[in-house]
C-alpha cells in the first residue's frame, strides 16, 4: 500500500518487516584509508598470498564494527563469534575464517587461544573492539605474559564515527529498501539531528518501518514521530 501526502510517499513495508532492519552498509569517507587496508587484507586472502592471519578493527560503540565483521565474514565464508557474557571465553570455530566481535571483552586466556588458533592454522581472523588494544584481555590479575606481544603482532585499524552525510545516505538507502520513500531534504534534516552512530540510524529506521505498516502518515510526519519517541538516538 502506498500513500501520497505533500509529494512525499510512504509505501507500507511487507508484513514481515517487524524486526530490526538491516542497514545498507556505507562506510564513512574518513575511514577510507583504514578500509583500504582491510580490503587489501581480504584480497590477499582470496589470492592465497596473505601472511598475516589476524587483523583488528577498533571504533566507538555503534559505529559499525559488528556490521563490518559480518560483511567481511560473508565475503570469506566465515562466521562471527563473540565472548561469553558470563566468563569472557570464546568458542573458537574448529575450521574456516572467523571473526571475534567485541574481542576486548574476552579474557586474556581467550585472546591467546584465538591468536594461537588463527596463527597455527593460517586461517583469517578479524577482531573488533572499542577499548584501546593495550587494554584488551587485562583481568583482575593483570596482563598475561606474552599477551601484549601477540596483540601487537597484527594491525589494528581505527575507525571514526560516521559523519552527517554518511548517516543521511545510510538512512535514505535503508528506508528505500524497506519501501519507504522519503525526500532527500527530509532525510538530511533527520540525519543532522542524529548521534554520529550507525546504531542511531538503525533505531530510527526500525521504528519507522514498524510505524509505516498502516501507511497513514506522510514520510516527514512518520520520521518526526519516531524521533520524538526515540530521544536516545538524538544529539
Amino acid at each position: 500500500m502506498t500513500t501520497t501526502t505533500n509529494n512525499e510517499h510512504v509505501q507500507a513495508p511487507l508484513p514481515f518487516a517487524t524486526g530490526p532492519v538491516v542497514l545498507t552498509y556505507c562506510p564513512a569517507p574518513a575511514n577510507a584509508d583504514a578500509l583500504a587496508v582491510l580490503h587489501n587484507w581480504l584480497d590477499d586472502w582470496r589470492s592465497g598470498q596473505n601472511r598475516s592471519p589476524l587483523i583488528a578493527v577498533r571504533a566507538s560503540a555503534g559505529c559499525g564494527k559488528t556490521r563490518l565483521a559480518h560483511k567481511v565474514m560473508a565475503e570469506l565464508g566465515g562466521v562471527v563469534v563473540a565472548p561469553n557474557n558470563d566468563d569472557g571465553s570464546v568458542a573458537i570455530p574448529k575450521e574456516g575464517p572467523f571473526a571475534v566481535d567485541n574481542a576486548d571483552r574476552a579474557t586474556g586466556h581467550a585472546l591467546i587461544s584465538v591468536y594461537n588458533a588463527a596463527s597455527s592454522s593460517g586461517r583469517p581472523c578479524l577482531l573488533t573492539g572499542t577499548a584501546p588494544r593495550d587494554r584488551w584481555g587485562i583481568g583482575p590479575g593483570g596482563e598475561l605474559p606474552d599477551l601484549k606481544t601477540r596483540l601487537r603482532s597484527f594491525a589494528v585499524l581505527e575507525l571514526e564515527s560516521p559523519d552527517e552525510a554518511t548517516l543521511a545516505l545510510v538512512l535514505k538507502r535503508t528506508l528505500d529498501e524497506a519501501g519507504i520513500k522519503v525526500a532527500d531534504k527530509v532525510v538530511a534534516d533527520v540525519a543532522a539531528q542524529l548521534k554520529r552512530r550507525y546504531s542511531a540510524v538503525e533505531l530510527i529506521a526500525t521504528a519507522a518501518v514498524r510505524r509505516a505498516m498502516d501507511g497513514s502518515m506522510s514520510a516527514k510526519a512518520l520520521l518526526q514521530s519516531v524521533m520524538r519517541d526515540n530521544p536516545g538516538a538524538i544529539l
